[in-house]
């Protein structure tokens, strides 16, 4: 599970939500 693996490394449901909401590429692409 995606969501489950994400809080495991230290995400907050806040960004969990976000990279959900289809937001996930800007994050990463943001952190790259």
């Amino acid at each position: 599970n995606l969501e489950i693996g994400l809080k495991k490394v230290g995400f907050n449901k806040d960004e969990v939500n976000g990279i959900l909401g289809n937001n996930w590429y800007n994050f990463y692409k943001g952190i790259n």
